[in-house]
């Protein structure tokens, strides 16, 4: 159980470390600034991208020296500490593209995912309960008893 615990910790560090700090703040965070200082707030994409920059900058200029300076609360956080931290940020940075960002194919191939795992699931279902008739069916069964409950009431 102590394993399982620390394994899902690990993994929940990794995955807001190389997942969300990299993707979300380190990604976001160039359109944001270039948005504040190349566009006029009239501009459409302005106004098109303001929600989506709303307390990145403010956040990680916060955040950051809170979380990522030396033997801060990453440190005490996470078991790889500040060192792993910013080495798991720094290459997942480096390994994201723009493949990354084409939001509209991540749907259709989170749909299709969903899907095959539902239809899997519904095979599955059918599967279980076409093993479930044929074990409880008819077949074994001496013509003329009757079957009785657990109770031992006679069922019709």
């Amino acid at each position: 159980m102590l394993a399982k615990l620390s394994v899902q910790g690990a993994d929940l560090g990794y995955n807001q470390v190389a997942e969300h700090l990299a993707k979300t703040h380190l990604l976001m965070e160039p359109f944001c600034v270039s948005k504040d200082r190349q566009l006029s707030e009239r501009h459409p994409l302005h106004q098109m991208i303001k929600y989506h920059c709303r307390g990145i900058s403010i956040t990680d200029k916060l955040a950051f020296k809170i979380l990522l300076e030396e033997n801060a609360n990453l440190h005490k956080l996470f078991p790889y500490g500040y060192h792993g931290a910013v080495s798991i940020a720094l290459r997942q940075f480096r390994l994201t593209s723009w493949k990354d960002t084409d939001f509209l194919n991540n749907i259709r191939v989170m749909c299709i995912l969903l899907l095959l795992i539902l239809f899997s699931f519904q095979r599955l279902q059918n599967i279980l309960l076409s093993a479930t008739w044929e074990f409880s069916g008819t077949r074994g069964k001496q013509s003329g008893t009757k079957e009785k409950d657990r109770m031992g009431v006679e069922m019709s």
